[in-house]
Protein backbone atom coordinates (compact mmCIF):
# COMPACT_ATOMS: atom_id res chain seq x y z
CA UNK A 1 0.00 0.00 0.00
CA UNK A 2 1.52 3.41 -0.71
CA UNK A 3 1.79 6.59 1.79
CA UNK A 4 -0.87 8.09 -0.12
CA UNK A 5 -3.51 4.79 0.13
CA UNK A 6 -2.80 5.25 4.16
CA UNK A 7 -5.32 6.92 6.68
CA UNK A 8 -3.99 10.59 7.91
CA UNK A 9 -2.94 10.57 11.44
CA UNK A 10 -3.15 13.49 13.16
CA UNK A 11 -0.37 14.64 15.31
CA UNK A 12 -1.44 13.36 18.64
CA UNK A 13 -1.44 9.86 17.02
CA UNK A 14 1.89 10.51 15.27
CA UNK A 15 4.04 11.27 18.12
CA UNK A 16 2.46 8.46 19.80
CA UNK A 17 3.81 6.22 16.75
CA UNK A 18 6.98 7.87 17.01
CA UNK A 19 7.02 6.79 20.67
CA UNK A 20 5.98 3.28 20.44
CA UNK A 21 9.19 0.52 20.31
CA UNK A 22 9.32 -0.69 16.68
CA UNK A 23 8.53 -3.69 15.81
CA UNK A 24 11.26 -4.93 13.35
CA UNK A 25 13.94 -3.57 15.11
CA UNK A 26 17.34 -5.00 14.28
CA UNK A 27 18.16 -7.97 17.11
CA UNK A 28 21.78 -6.75 17.04
CA UNK A 29 20.75 -3.27 18.75
CA UNK A 30 18.81 -5.13 21.41
CA UNK A 31 22.29 -6.71 22.24
CA UNK A 32 24.16 -3.31 21.95
CA UNK A 33 21.60 -1.72 23.72
CA UNK A 34 22.51 -3.54 26.90
CA UNK A 35 23.92 -1.63 29.81
CA UNK A 36 27.89 -2.25 29.84
CA UNK A 37 29.29 -4.67 32.54
CA UNK A 38 30.13 -3.45 35.87
CA UNK A 39 34.07 -4.42 35.33
CA UNK A 40 33.77 -1.44 32.67
CA UNK A 41 32.37 1.07 34.59
CA UNK A 42 32.38 1.07 38.06
CA UNK A 43 35.59 0.91 40.18
CA UNK A 44 37.47 -1.79 41.32
CA UNK A 45 36.26 -2.74 44.67
CA UNK A 46 39.47 -4.73 45.73
CA UNK A 47 41.54 -1.19 44.85
CA UNK A 48 44.31 -0.46 42.58
CA UNK A 49 46.55 -2.98 43.48
CA UNK A 50 44.43 -5.81 43.53
CA UNK A 51 44.74 -8.01 40.30
CA UNK A 52 41.76 -7.72 37.80
CA UNK A 53 41.41 -10.34 36.46
CA UNK A 54 43.42 -13.50 37.43
CA UNK A 55 46.88 -13.48 35.67
CA UNK A 56 46.97 -9.59 35.44
CA UNK A 57 49.80 -7.54 36.88
CA UNK A 58 48.32 -4.94 39.48
CA UNK A 59 46.63 -1.76 38.34
CA UNK A 60 49.07 -0.12 39.87
CA UNK A 61 51.40 -1.14 36.93
CA UNK A 62 48.91 0.38 34.17
CA UNK A 63 50.83 3.19 32.39
CA UNK A 64 49.44 6.44 32.95
CA UNK A 65 46.49 5.78 35.01
CA UNK A 66 44.61 9.32 35.25
CA UNK A 67 42.93 8.38 39.08
CA UNK A 68 42.67 5.89 41.22
CA UNK A 69 38.96 6.01 41.06
CA UNK A 70 38.17 5.26 37.43
CA UNK A 71 38.34 1.98 36.07
CA UNK A 72 41.10 0.27 34.13
CA UNK A 73 39.74 0.28 30.91
CA UNK A 74 41.72 -2.02 28.29
CA UNK A 75 42.50 0.97 25.18
CA UNK A 76 41.61 -0.81 21.99
CA UNK A 77 43.25 2.26 20.24
CA UNK A 78 46.80 2.16 21.61
CA UNK A 79 49.56 -0.34 20.08
CA UNK A 80 50.79 -3.10 21.87
CA UNK A 81 53.78 -3.90 20.04
CA UNK A 82 55.11 0.06 20.19
CA UNK A 83 55.19 0.39 23.96
CA UNK A 84 57.41 -1.95 26.44
CA UNK A 85 55.82 -5.20 27.14
CA UNK A 86 55.73 -5.16 30.65
CA UNK A 87 53.06 -2.01 29.80
CA UNK A 88 50.83 -4.25 27.49
CA UNK A 89 47.77 -5.31 29.46
CA UNK A 90 46.06 -8.59 27.90
CA UNK A 91 42.34 -8.85 27.14
CA UNK A 92 40.07 -10.12 29.60
CA UNK A 93 39.44 -13.51 29.09
CA UNK A 94 35.61 -12.99 29.32
CA UNK A 95 32.80 -13.55 26.67
CA UNK A 96 32.45 -9.31 26.46
CA UNK A 97 32.26 -7.30 24.38
CA UNK A 98 35.17 -5.44 23.16
CA UNK A 99 34.26 -3.51 20.23
CA UNK A 100 32.58 -1.47 22.11
CA UNK A 101 33.80 2.23 22.83
CA UNK A 102 33.77 3.31 26.20
CA UNK A 103 30.66 5.51 27.30
CA UNK A 104 30.92 9.29 26.56
CA UNK A 105 30.89 11.22 29.99
CA UNK A 106 28.42 13.51 29.77
CA UNK A 107 28.00 16.48 32.02
CA UNK A 108 25.06 17.54 33.88
CA UNK A 109 24.47 20.71 31.72
CA UNK A 110 23.54 18.35 28.60
CA UNK A 111 26.90 19.12 27.09
CA UNK A 112 29.03 15.84 26.51
CA UNK A 113 33.08 15.15 26.64
CA UNK A 114 35.03 13.92 24.05
CA UNK A 115 35.89 10.25 25.20
CA UNK A 116 38.42 10.42 22.95
CA UNK A 117 42.37 9.41 23.78
CA UNK A 118 44.75 12.10 24.93
CA UNK A 119 47.46 12.88 23.06
CA UNK A 120 50.49 12.20 25.27
CA UNK A 121 50.22 8.51 25.41
CA UNK A 122 47.07 7.61 24.10
CA UNK A 123 44.95 6.28 27.45
CA UNK A 124 41.25 7.25 27.41
CA UNK A 125 40.72 10.27 29.33
CA UNK A 126 38.28 9.83 32.58
CA UNK A 127 36.28 13.31 33.65
CA UNK A 128 34.51 13.07 36.94
CA UNK A 129 30.93 13.43 35.00
CA UNK A 130 29.49 9.58 34.17
CA UNK A 131 30.00 8.93 30.31
CA UNK A 132 27.28 9.11 27.50
CA UNK A 133 25.28 5.86 26.67
CA UNK A 134 25.69 5.29 22.92
CA UNK A 135 23.31 5.92 20.32
CA UNK A 136 21.11 2.85 20.30
CA UNK A 137 21.22 3.53 24.39
CA UNK A 138 19.65 6.95 23.67
CA UNK A 139 17.06 5.59 20.73
CA UNK A 140 16.03 3.07 23.93
CA UNK A 141 15.82 6.01 26.40
CA UNK A 142 13.89 7.63 23.64
CA UNK A 143 11.33 4.96 22.59
CA UNK A 144 10.97 4.67 26.41
CA UNK A 145 9.96 8.22 27.29
CA UNK A 146 11.42 11.50 27.77
CA UNK A 147 10.97 12.29 24.69
CA UNK A 148 11.94 15.92 23.77
CA UNK A 149 8.75 17.63 23.02
CA UNK A 150 8.03 18.87 19.06
CA UNK A 151 7.99 22.74 18.24
CA UNK A 152 5.28 24.10 17.08
CA UNK A 153 6.75 24.91 13.57
CA UNK A 154 7.13 20.88 13.22
CA UNK A 155 3.94 19.75 14.14
CA UNK A 156 2.50 22.28 11.75
CA UNK A 157 5.09 21.01 9.19
CA UNK A 158 3.29 17.44 10.13
CA UNK A 159 -0.41 18.43 10.06
CA UNK A 160 0.32 20.55 6.47
CA UNK A 161 1.66 16.74 5.14
CA UNK A 162 -1.89 14.99 6.49
CA UNK A 163 -3.97 17.80 4.88
CA UNK A 164 -1.75 16.95 1.93
CA UNK A 165 -1.99 13.48 1.55
CA UNK A 166 -5.94 13.63 2.65
CA UNK A 167 -6.44 16.04 0.67
CA UNK A 168 -5.05 13.68 -2.44
CA UNK A 169 -7.11 10.74 -0.61
CA UNK A 170 -10.27 12.79 -1.10
CA UNK A 171 -9.70 13.34 -4.43
CA UNK A 172 -8.32 9.81 -5.29
CA UNK A 173 -12.47 9.04 -3.79
CA UNK A 174 -13.53 11.42 -5.74
CA UNK A 175 -12.22 10.60 -8.92
CA UNK A 176 -12.82 6.75 -8.13
CA UNK A 177 -16.64 7.71 -7.56
CA UNK A 178 -16.87 9.59 -10.78
CA UNK A 179 -15.50 6.82 -12.91
CA UNK A 180 -17.81 4.49 -10.78
CA UNK A 181 -21.20 6.62 -11.55
CA UNK A 182 -19.84 7.01 -15.86
CA UNK A 183 -19.02 3.76 -15.31
CA UNK A 184 -22.84 3.11 -14.68
CA UNK A 185 -23.87 5.61 -17.02
CA UNK A 186 -22.41 3.82 -20.37
CA UNK A 187 -23.92 0.43 -18.82
CA UNK A 188 -27.18 1.88 -18.39
CA UNK A 189 -27.12 3.61 -21.98
CA UNK A 190 -26.34 0.15 -23.24
CA UNK A 191 -28.76 -1.37 -21.67
CA UNK A 192 -31.45 0.87 -22.48
CA UNK A 193 -30.20 0.69 -26.83
CA UNK A 194 -30.21 -3.09 -26.24
CA UNK A 195 -33.60 -2.85 -25.39
CA UNK A 196 -34.66 -0.77 -28.46
CA UNK A 197 -32.62 -3.64 -30.42
CA UNK A 198 -34.84 -5.72 -28.51
CA UNK A 199 -37.94 -3.97 -29.51
CA UNK A 200 -37.14 -3.29 -32.91
CA UNK A 201 -36.02 -7.35 -33.63
CA UNK A 202 -39.20 -8.21 -32.19
CA UNK A 203 -41.22 -5.92 -34.40
CA UNK A 204 -39.14 -7.06 -37.24
CA UNK A 205 -40.09 -10.83 -36.90
CA UNK A 206 -43.65 -9.95 -35.90
CA UNK A 207 -43.65 -7.70 -39.62
CA UNK A 208 -41.99 -10.74 -41.54
CA UNK A 209 -44.57 -13.18 -40.11
CA UNK A 210 -47.43 -11.31 -41.45
CA UNK A 211 -45.53 -11.40 -44.39
CA UNK A 212 -44.98 -14.94 -44.86
CA UNK A 213 -48.81 -15.28 -43.54
CA UNK A 214 -49.85 -12.95 -46.96
CA UNK A 215 -47.17 -14.73 -48.46
CA UNK A 216 -48.81 -18.09 -47.85
CA UNK A 217 -52.02 -16.62 -48.78
CA UNK A 218 -50.91 -15.58 -52.09
CA UNK A 219 -49.66 -18.98 -52.79
CA UNK A 220 -52.81 -20.74 -51.42
CA UNK A 221 -54.85 -18.68 -53.66
CA UNK A 222 -52.24 -19.67 -56.93
CA UNK A 223 -53.21 -22.73 -56.55
CA UNK A 224 -57.04 -23.08 -55.69
CA UNK A 225 -56.98 -20.55 -59.29
CA UNK A 226 -54.64 -23.72 -60.78
CA UNK A 227 -57.16 -26.22 -59.64
CA UNK A 228 -60.26 -24.33 -60.49
CA UNK A 229 -59.12 -23.91 -64.19
CA UNK A 230 -57.85 -27.96 -64.40
CA UNK A 231 -61.23 -28.64 -63.28
CA UNK A 232 -62.80 -25.62 -65.52
CA UNK A 233 -60.69 -27.41 -68.39
CA UNK A 234 -61.78 -31.20 -67.36
CA UNK A 235 -65.87 -29.80 -67.30
CA UNK A 236 -64.87 -28.88 -70.83
CA UNK A 237 -63.55 -31.59 -71.71
CA UNK A 238 -66.49 -33.85 -70.89
CA UNK A 239 -69.22 -31.61 -71.64
CA UNK A 240 -67.80 -32.23 -75.43
CA UNK A 241 -63.97 -30.09 -75.68
CA UNK A 242 -66.12 -26.89 -76.40
CA UNK A 243 -62.79 -25.05 -75.73
CA UNK A 244 -60.09 -27.85 -75.65
CA UNK A 245 -61.19 -28.91 -78.83
CA UNK A 246 -61.04 -25.85 -80.76
CA UNK A 247 -57.36 -26.68 -81.56
CA UNK A 248 -58.90 -29.57 -82.96
CA UNK A 249 -60.95 -27.53 -84.94
CA UNK A 250 -58.83 -25.29 -86.60
CA UNK A 251 -56.55 -27.94 -87.62
CA UNK A 252 -57.09 -29.88 -90.93
CA UNK A 253 -57.14 -33.96 -90.76
CA UNK A 254 -55.07 -34.69 -93.80
CA UNK A 255 -51.41 -35.74 -93.39
CA UNK A 256 -48.44 -34.20 -92.60
CA UNK A 257 -47.04 -31.84 -90.16
CA UNK A 258 -50.84 -30.86 -88.73
CA UNK A 259 -51.48 -34.70 -88.68
CA UNK A 260 -54.39 -36.46 -86.69
CA UNK A 261 -51.91 -37.29 -84.06
CA UNK A 262 -50.52 -33.35 -83.52
CA UNK A 263 -54.43 -32.47 -83.16
CA UNK A 264 -55.11 -35.16 -80.70
CA UNK A 265 -52.08 -33.96 -79.04
CA UNK A 266 -53.36 -30.20 -79.04
CA UNK A 267 -56.58 -31.83 -77.42
CA UNK A 268 -55.08 -32.96 -74.64
CA UNK A 269 -55.51 -36.61 -75.96
CA UNK A 270 -51.60 -38.24 -76.41
CA UNK A 271 -49.76 -38.51 -78.97
CA UNK A 272 -47.06 -37.31 -80.62
CA UNK A 273 -46.51 -32.62 -80.03
CA UNK A 274 -44.44 -31.21 -83.29
CA UNK A 275 -44.74 -28.04 -81.80
CA UNK A 276 -43.96 -28.29 -77.89
CA UNK A 277 -46.21 -28.03 -75.51
CA UNK A 278 -49.27 -27.83 -78.01
CA UNK A 279 -52.23 -27.30 -75.67
CA UNK A 280 -51.98 -23.83 -73.71
CA UNK A 281 -53.74 -25.61 -70.55
CA UNK A 282 -50.51 -27.86 -69.95
CA UNK A 283 -48.56 -25.26 -71.84
CA UNK A 284 -48.76 -22.02 -70.28
CA UNK A 285 -46.97 -21.57 -66.69
CA UNK A 286 -49.17 -19.06 -64.47
CA UNK A 287 -46.97 -16.19 -65.43
CA UNK A 288 -47.80 -16.44 -69.21
CA UNK A 289 -51.45 -16.72 -68.15
CA UNK A 290 -51.11 -13.42 -65.63
CA UNK A 291 -49.43 -11.53 -68.98
CA UNK A 292 -52.34 -13.11 -71.28
CA UNK A 293 -55.17 -12.08 -68.94
CA UNK A 294 -53.76 -8.47 -68.92
CA UNK A 295 -53.90 -8.25 -72.59
CA UNK A 296 -55.96 -5.80 -73.82
CA UNK A 297 -58.42 -6.45 -76.70
CA UNK A 298 -56.91 -4.03 -79.21
CA UNK A 299 -53.51 -6.45 -79.26
CA UNK A 300 -55.53 -9.62 -80.27
CA UNK A 301 -57.22 -7.80 -83.18
CA UNK A 302 -53.90 -6.35 -84.23
CA UNK A 303 -52.22 -9.81 -84.36
CA UNK A 304 -55.33 -11.50 -86.23
CA UNK A 305 -55.22 -8.82 -88.54
CA UNK A 306 -51.21 -9.65 -89.54
CA UNK A 307 -52.10 -13.08 -89.63
CA UNK A 308 -54.91 -12.45 -92.73
CA UNK A 309 -52.25 -10.31 -94.18
CA UNK A 310 -49.95 -13.49 -94.18
CA UNK A 311 -52.62 -15.64 -95.20
CA UNK A 312 -53.20 -13.20 -98.24
CA UNK A 313 -49.59 -12.96 -99.19
CA UNK A 314 -49.16 -16.87 -99.36
CA UNK A 315 -52.69 -17.54 -101.01
CA UNK A 316 -51.05 -14.54 -103.48
CA UNK A 317 -47.47 -17.05 -104.18
CA UNK A 318 -49.77 -20.28 -104.39
CA UNK A 319 -51.99 -18.86 -107.20
CA UNK A 320 -49.08 -17.51 -109.15
CA UNK A 321 -46.97 -21.12 -108.47
CA UNK A 322 -49.88 -22.88 -109.92
CA UNK A 323 -50.46 -20.83 -113.15
CA UNK A 324 -46.78 -21.16 -113.86
CA UNK A 325 -45.24 -23.73 -116.40
CA UNK A 326 -42.29 -23.72 -114.18
CA UNK A 327 -41.73 -27.51 -113.28
CA UNK A 328 -39.34 -26.23 -110.29
CA UNK A 329 -42.35 -24.76 -108.75
CA UNK A 330 -43.87 -27.50 -107.91
CA UNK A 331 -41.51 -27.94 -104.80
CA UNK A 332 -42.31 -24.23 -104.10
CA UNK A 333 -46.56 -24.83 -103.68
CA UNK A 334 -45.75 -27.74 -100.97
CA UNK A 335 -43.35 -25.34 -99.09
CA UNK A 336 -46.40 -22.67 -98.92
CA UNK A 337 -48.52 -25.19 -98.35
CA UNK A 338 -46.48 -25.88 -95.09
CA UNK A 339 -46.16 -22.01 -94.14
CA UNK A 340 -49.94 -22.23 -95.02
CA UNK A 341 -50.69 -24.35 -92.27
CA UNK A 342 -48.16 -23.03 -89.62
CA UNK A 343 -49.49 -19.70 -90.06
CA UNK A 344 -53.50 -20.75 -89.71
CA UNK A 345 -51.93 -23.00 -86.58
CA UNK A 346 -50.52 -19.78 -85.11
CA UNK A 347 -54.08 -17.57 -85.75
CA UNK A 348 -55.72 -21.06 -83.59
CA UNK A 349 -53.40 -21.17 -80.87
CA UNK A 350 -53.39 -17.45 -79.90
CA UNK A 351 -57.48 -17.21 -80.46
CA UNK A 352 -57.69 -20.77 -78.61
CA UNK A 353 -55.64 -19.20 -75.47
CA UNK A 354 -57.44 -16.11 -75.10
CA UNK A 355 -60.98 -18.11 -75.60
CA UNK A 356 -59.43 -19.81 -72.38
CA UNK A 357 -57.98 -17.66 -70.29
CA UNK A 358 -59.91 -14.42 -71.71
CA UNK A 359 -62.81 -14.53 -73.44
CA UNK A 360 -64.01 -11.11 -73.40
CA UNK A 361 -60.90 -10.34 -76.11
CA UNK A 362 -62.65 -12.93 -78.53
CA UNK A 363 -66.00 -11.74 -78.05
CA UNK A 364 -64.83 -8.26 -78.47
CA UNK A 365 -62.79 -9.86 -81.53
CA UNK A 366 -65.62 -11.52 -83.29
CA UNK A 367 -67.69 -7.91 -83.21
CA UNK A 368 -65.20 -5.31 -84.14
CA UNK A 369 -64.46 -4.19 -87.72
CA UNK A 370 -60.78 -4.23 -88.41
CA UNK A 371 -60.61 -0.89 -90.53
CA UNK A 372 -62.15 0.76 -88.18
CA UNK A 373 -65.66 1.36 -89.71
CA UNK A 374 -63.14 2.63 -93.04
CA UNK A 375 -65.03 0.06 -95.68
CA UNK A 376 -68.36 1.09 -94.57
CA UNK A 377 -69.60 -2.65 -94.31
CA UNK A 378 -72.09 -3.84 -91.21
CA UNK A 379 -71.43 -6.97 -89.86
CA UNK A 380 -75.52 -7.66 -90.51
CA UNK A 381 -74.84 -7.38 -94.01
CA UNK A 382 -75.66 -10.61 -95.87
CA UNK A 383 -74.32 -9.67 -99.43
CA UNK A 384 -70.56 -9.97 -97.74
CA UNK A 385 -71.16 -13.30 -96.27
CA UNK A 386 -72.67 -14.89 -99.61
CA UNK A 387 -69.64 -13.16 -101.34
CA UNK A 388 -67.10 -15.31 -98.56
CA UNK A 389 -69.63 -18.46 -99.18
CA UNK A 390 -69.34 -17.86 -102.80
CA UNK A 391 -65.34 -17.85 -102.68
CA UNK A 392 -65.34 -20.86 -100.19
CA UNK A 393 -67.29 -23.69 -102.27
CA UNK A 394 -68.08 -25.53 -100.33
CA UNK A 395 -69.33 -29.22 -101.71
CA UNK A 396 -72.53 -31.23 -100.86
CA UNK A 397 -70.80 -33.34 -98.57
CA UNK A 398 -69.46 -29.96 -96.75
CA UNK A 399 -72.60 -28.41 -96.81
CA UNK A 400 -74.41 -31.77 -95.07
CA UNK A 401 -72.06 -31.46 -91.95
CA UNK A 402 -72.61 -28.33 -91.84
CA UNK A 403 -76.38 -28.57 -91.61
CA UNK A 404 -76.13 -30.85 -88.55
CA UNK A 405 -73.30 -28.40 -86.83
CA UNK A 406 -75.77 -25.45 -87.43
CA UNK A 407 -78.78 -27.13 -86.28
CA UNK A 408 -76.73 -28.36 -82.93
CA UNK A 409 -75.28 -24.81 -82.50
CA UNK A 410 -79.39 -23.05 -82.80
CA UNK A 411 -80.95 -25.54 -80.20
CA UNK A 412 -77.82 -25.06 -77.43
CA UNK A 413 -78.10 -21.36 -77.73
CA UNK A 414 -81.85 -21.14 -77.57
CA UNK A 415 -81.90 -22.89 -74.07
CA UNK A 416 -79.33 -20.72 -73.10
CA UNK A 417 -81.15 -17.44 -74.18
CA UNK A 418 -84.53 -18.85 -72.28
CA UNK A 419 -82.48 -19.13 -69.19
CA UNK A 420 -80.73 -15.69 -69.78
CA UNK A 421 -84.52 -14.21 -69.95
CA UNK A 422 -85.18 -16.12 -66.89
CA UNK A 423 -82.24 -14.75 -65.38
CA UNK A 424 -83.26 -10.89 -66.41
CA UNK A 425 -86.48 -11.40 -65.09
CA UNK A 426 -85.24 -12.37 -61.76
CA UNK A 427 -83.04 -9.49 -61.42
CA UNK A 428 -86.39 -7.00 -62.64
CA UNK A 429 -88.38 -8.52 -59.48
CA UNK A 430 -85.29 -7.81 -57.12
CA UNK A 431 -87.12 -4.34 -55.62
CA UNK A 432 -83.84 -2.31 -54.62
CA UNK A 433 -84.56 -0.62 -50.66
CA UNK A 434 -85.28 3.45 -50.63
CA UNK A 435 -84.55 3.51 -47.15
CA UNK A 436 -82.40 1.78 -44.68
CA UNK A 437 -84.66 0.38 -41.63
CA UNK A 438 -82.82 -3.10 -40.82
CA UNK A 439 -79.52 -4.40 -41.92
CA UNK A 440 -81.12 -7.61 -42.50
CA UNK A 441 -83.35 -6.21 -45.29
CA UNK A 442 -80.52 -5.03 -47.51
CA UNK A 443 -78.46 -7.90 -46.87
CA UNK A 444 -81.64 -9.70 -48.45
CA UNK A 445 -81.98 -8.10 -50.93
CA UNK A 446 -77.99 -7.93 -51.61
CA UNK A 447 -78.18 -11.90 -51.23
CA UNK A 448 -81.10 -12.00 -54.15
CA UNK A 449 -78.96 -9.59 -56.63
CA UNK A 450 -75.91 -11.90 -56.19
CA UNK A 451 -77.41 -14.93 -56.57
CA UNK A 452 -78.67 -13.84 -59.85
CA UNK A 453 -75.42 -11.98 -61.31
CA UNK A 454 -73.47 -15.71 -60.52
CA UNK A 455 -76.21 -17.56 -62.45
CA UNK A 456 -75.79 -14.79 -64.94
CA UNK A 457 -71.89 -15.61 -65.11
CA UNK A 458 -72.64 -18.98 -65.53
CA UNK A 459 -75.12 -18.17 -68.52
CA UNK A 460 -72.59 -16.21 -70.17
CA UNK A 461 -69.73 -18.74 -69.82
CA UNK A 462 -72.35 -21.29 -71.57
CA UNK A 463 -72.82 -19.06 -74.47
CA UNK A 464 -69.32 -18.94 -74.85
CA UNK A 465 -68.86 -22.16 -74.87
CA UNK A 466 -71.64 -23.33 -77.51
CA UNK A 467 -70.50 -20.33 -80.05
CA UNK A 468 -66.87 -21.81 -79.23
CA UNK A 469 -68.17 -25.37 -80.26
CA UNK A 470 -69.73 -24.14 -83.03
CA UNK A 471 -66.74 -22.65 -84.56
CA UNK A 472 -64.94 -25.91 -84.02
CA UNK A 473 -67.92 -28.13 -85.16
CA UNK A 474 -68.20 -25.57 -88.64
CA UNK A 475 -64.89 -24.02 -89.24
CA UNK A 476 -62.72 -26.67 -87.66
CA UNK A 477 -64.67 -30.03 -88.92
CA UNK A 478 -65.91 -28.87 -92.67
CA UNK A 479 -63.60 -26.06 -93.81
CA UNK A 480 -60.34 -27.38 -95.69
CA UNK A 481 -57.09 -25.19 -94.74
CA UNK A 482 -56.79 -23.43 -98.28
CA UNK A 483 -61.11 -22.37 -97.30
CA UNK A 484 -60.21 -21.43 -93.78
CA UNK A 485 -57.79 -18.87 -95.04
CA UNK A 486 -60.00 -18.02 -97.59
CA UNK A 487 -62.86 -17.06 -95.66
CA UNK A 488 -60.33 -15.59 -93.18
CA UNK A 489 -59.14 -13.20 -96.16
CA UNK A 490 -62.64 -12.30 -97.72
CA UNK A 491 -64.25 -11.81 -94.18
CA UNK A 492 -62.20 -8.44 -93.49
CA UNK A 493 -62.43 -6.29 -92.02
CA UNK A 494 -64.45 -8.46 -89.75
CA UNK A 495 -63.66 -12.12 -87.97
CA UNK A 496 -65.16 -14.81 -90.08
CA UNK A 497 -69.18 -15.27 -88.72
CA UNK A 498 -69.01 -18.87 -89.43
CA UNK A 499 -73.10 -18.74 -88.73
CA UNK A 500 -73.47 -15.83 -91.55
CA UNK A 501 -71.51 -17.92 -94.22
CA UNK A 502 -73.19 -21.67 -93.40
CA UNK A 503 -76.64 -19.53 -93.55
CA UNK A 504 -75.50 -18.02 -96.91
CA UNK A 505 -74.02 -21.06 -98.19
CA UNK A 506 -76.96 -23.53 -97.49
CA UNK A 507 -79.16 -20.65 -98.94
CA UNK A 508 -77.34 -20.54 -101.77
CA UNK A 509 -77.61 -24.07 -101.79
CA UNK A 510 -81.49 -24.41 -101.47
CA UNK A 511 -81.07 -26.14 -97.65
CA UNK A 512 -82.46 -22.89 -95.86
CA UNK A 513 -85.62 -21.21 -96.40
CA UNK A 514 -85.26 -17.36 -97.49
CA UNK A 515 -85.88 -16.28 -94.03
CA UNK A 516 -83.29 -17.87 -92.24
CA UNK A 517 -80.90 -15.30 -92.96
CA UNK A 518 -79.89 -13.79 -89.12
CA UNK A 519 -76.30 -13.25 -88.55
CA UNK A 520 -75.94 -15.02 -85.02
CA UNK A 521 -72.41 -12.88 -83.19
CA UNK A 522 -71.63 -13.73 -79.40
CA UNK A 523 -72.16 -9.93 -78.88
CA UNK A 524 -75.97 -9.94 -79.86
CA UNK A 525 -76.89 -12.49 -78.36
CA UNK A 526 -77.56 -11.07 -75.25
CA UNK A 527 -79.79 -8.08 -76.82
CA UNK A 528 -81.62 -11.07 -78.49
CA UNK A 529 -82.54 -13.06 -75.26
CA UNK A 530 -83.40 -10.04 -73.61
CA UNK A 531 -86.61 -9.60 -75.86
CA UNK A 532 -89.25 -11.84 -74.71
CA UNK A 533 -90.75 -14.21 -76.84
CA UNK A 534 -88.06 -14.22 -80.14
CA UNK A 535 -86.71 -17.29 -81.12
CA UNK A 536 -82.80 -16.03 -81.28
CA UNK A 537 -81.86 -18.28 -84.59
CA UNK A 538 -85.03 -17.44 -86.22
CA UNK A 539 -86.49 -13.80 -87.51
Amino acid sequence: MALEDMPQLGSVDFEALLAAPSLSEDPLFSVLDQPPPAWMVEPNPAGLDSQLFPGMPPASFAPDMPSSSTAVLPDMFLDPFLMPLPDFVPLPAMGVDTFMPPPIATSSDGSGGTGAASSSGGAPQASGAPAAAPAPARRARASGGGRKELSEEQKERIRAKNRRAQNRYREKQKAKAAATEQDYSEVAAELERMRLEHDRLQDQHEEMQRVLLVRDTAVEALETSKAEDEAEATAAIKAGGACLDLAKAMCPTSSGPFSAASVAAAAGKGGPQPFGSECPLTGLTLSQIAELKKTPPEVLQQNWKGIVQRLEELMQQQGAAATSSDPTLAVRTEQLDDQLRATLREGQLFCFEHAVYQPGNVQKLFAASLDDGRSQIKVEDMQHWEGVATMVQLDGEQLERLTAARSRFLQAIDEVCVERQQIFARLQAVQVPTSLRAMQEATASWLEVHEATAELTANMAREHCVCMTFVRDAFGYVFTPRQKALAAIHSYPFFPDVYSISTAALQAAGALAAGEHYPLLPSSVPAAAAAPGVAVAVN
